[in-house]
């Protein structure tokens, strides 16, 4: 039975049930990255961007979902949940607001009251149940982020309690906010569902759901996840994504209410199969591999930096008149100097605040 199926010595699932490093996921990570990053430097591979973005809400909800399964066989307490949130939070909140006061500095709030945009920001209610402003608007997908490990662990302790065990409550927790998401998209239909819907953090929480889905039958049922990572399914979770992407941006405002929101499942289903097929990804050595390495490590500040970098070179005089070729170039440049940028904010922001909450950690 699937059930008893034990992982053999070694095996990438067993290594992940241990909490130990995955190169697979550092590739993930890195695609998903460079899907993004490709989406803005040429308007008709937009779509790449849904994909990117929805395999960082896949991999950011599987290895917080590994976190707390694990963390909640051991016993899993108060004390535990806010440890959890300052990891967390250690980890996003000090990149979040430098970028929040870049983009107040260069690419300022023009139709709105400032202080309504200030708190906003501030409290992650900029996408909660509405549209995201043009301001700031790569947060949209932080905004989710966030809401998600607020309210996941703190339904997933509720029913722990009440079903006196992780593995039924986990699983519990995981369905509800996975049917709620669904349902609310079913009931709330709106006309442009790729903005309206898709950045939304009341509509997507089952994004990142899916995602801890994933560790929980890692945990509990890793037969099944070798069946789910055959080849031939993950070559067609490979094409799907992208292909699920396309279909949003291009005909999701004509499509009925149900479809969208079948849609919406669709997508994270997909990137979750990548990110359960990664873990079977054998390291590599080189260039390749210190460079995959890289990428996924300065992922976080590459994604918020990159857009000020290629807005400010949007505003070099002429470039209007640029060449598409010459456009292009700019926007290669303006992503090697995101880069750069990204390198200096891991090494001498992002480490040092997570070393400072560690040796604060081991203090108390």
């Amino acid at each position: 039975m699937l059930q008893k199926h034990l992982p053999r010595p070694g095996s990438p699932e067993l290594l992940y049930k241990r909490g130990e490093y995955s190169f697979g996921l550092d590739v993930v990570r890195a695609a998903a990255i460079s899907l993004v990053l490709l989406s803005h430097l040429w308007r008709p591979v937009e779509f790449l961007g849904v994909a990117g973005v929805e395999l960082f809400f896949a991999l950011s909800g599987f290895l917080i979902g590994g976190i707390f399964i694990r963390g909640s066989e051991k016993g899993f307490g108060a004390g535990d949940l806010i440890a959890f949130w300052r990891r967390r939070w250690a980890r996003t909140l000090p990149n979040y607001f430098l970028f929040l006061f870049v983009f107040w500095a260069l690419l300022p709030p023009r139709d709105t009251d400032e202080s309504t945009y200030f708190f906003s920001y501030m409290t992650f209610t900029q996408n909660l149940f509405w549209p995201i402003s043009d301001f700031f608007s790569v947060s949209w997908s932080l905004a989710i982020e966030e809401w998600f490990y607020v309210i996941f662990p703190v339904v997933a302790l509720f029913f722990i309690a009440a079903f006196r065990g992780p593995r039924p409550a986990i699983l519990a927790t995981i369905l509800i906010l996975i049917a709620g998401s669904f349902l609310t998209r079913v009931l709330n239909p709106t006309p442009h569902p790729n903005l309206q819907m898709r950045m939304v953090v009341g509509f997507r929480l089952d994004a990142l759901a899916l995602g801890v889905l994933g560790a929980w039958l890692v945990h509990w049922h890793s037969a099944l996840v070798r069946m789910l990572s055959h080849r031939v399914i993950v070559c067609a979770a490979i094409l799907l994504l992208p292909t699920l992407g396309l279909s949003l941006l291009h005909f999701g405002s004509s499509m009925p209410p149900v479809l969208v929101a079948l849609l919406f499942t669709a997508i994270p289903l997909s990137a979750l199969l990548i990110v359960l097929a990664s873990l079977d990804c054998p390291a590599i050595g080189g260039v390749a591999g210190a460079s995959i390495k890289g990428l996924s490590r300065w992922s976080y500040s590459l994604y918020l930096s990159h857009i000020p970098v290629l807005f400010s070179l949007y505003r070099l005089p002429g470039y209007s008149d640029f060449t598409d070729a010459t456009k292009i170039l700019v926007r290669f440049l303006g992503i090697s100097l995101a880069l750069l940028i990204s390198f200096l904010l891991f090494t001498y922001f992002e480490q040092p605040a997570l070393n400072a909450l560690s040796r604060s950690r081991a203090k108390t």
